[in-house]
């Protein structure tokens, strides 16, 4: 089965409660979403695979399409040591799009500290219990339509925490904040993770700036979390490290 790859490279997680873990990326292409924010490539590259084999050497090698399941297991054995990795980040773009394809390579990449780990668009429940199975740790978004500029998604985010909570596994909840976040769509985001997973960790993650995207204030921010901590039990401010450093 051939794999959408865009890149591979091993880097320090840059988001959420594990940031400056050393993780190995798996990039696959296509997003079921169009977010006003995305900072990140979806469409595959003319050169093939981006490959980095020397971790922050911004060289790279590029790997022909289409990937096998068993070429990409073989590289990722062959060139990193992943006994010296947290885990195994499957990003995207959305990677449950490919749910298929994941349920057969994510058993051939064992060997991490601690396994999968999954970043999600917190969407597509039905593709999650597909692949559940294999995935240790879940960074799942929350989505804004006033930030995001797309439609609500609020039952869909409510269905995938049922199948994620529904297996023991380590669970976050991030959501993209901006100037042009609305304080009621933050209310019922605050309600649907009281009501379905109080307990996990909620990241507000203020928007990396670019063209006609605003952050939002320091005020704003502790205002925001003083509001959620009224009803969730760990919730953390903590922006996009790797831009700041300048990681991959």
């Amino acid at each position: 089965m051939p794999v959408p790859l865009l890149e591979i490279f091993s880097s320090a997680q840059g988001e959420g409660p594990l940031v400056g873990c050393r993780q190995l990326f798996l990039r696959l292409a296509g997003c079921n979403l169009t977010c006003a924010y995305c900072d990140t490539p979806v469409i595959l590259d003319k050169r093939g695979c981006k490959l980095e084999l020397i971790p922050g050497s911004n060289e790279f090698t590029y790997l022909p399409e289409p990937l096998e399941i068993q070429q990409i297991a073989a590289i990722v054995h062959r060139y990193y040591d992943l006994s010296r990795h947290h885990a195994i980040s499957i990003t995207g773009g959305e990677p449950l799009q490919h749910h298929l394809l994941l349920k057969e390579m994510l058993p051939l990449l064992s060997g991490t500290k601690q396994g999968v780990f999954l970043e999600t668009n917190g969407i597509l429940y039905q593709e999650l219990e597909q692949v559940i199975a294999d995935i240790d740790i879940i960074s799942m978004d929350i989505k804004l339509p006033s930030v995001a500029g797309i439609e609500p998604c609020w039952e869909q985010h409510r269905r995938f925490l049922r199948v994620a909570l529904a297996k023991k596994i380590f669970l976050y909840i991030k959501i993209v904040v901006s100037s042009k976040t609305a304080p009621a769509e933050l209310a019922i985001a605050w309600q649907l993770i009281k009501a379905e997973a109080p307990d996990v960790i909620v990241i507000i993650q203020p928007v990396t700036a670019s063209p006609g995207i605003t952050a939002p204030n320091t005020q704003q921010l502790l205002h925001w979390q003083q509001q959620a901590l009224a009803d969730i039990n760990d919730v953390r401010i903590i922006a996009q490290t790797h831009r700041v450093l300048g990681l991959l």
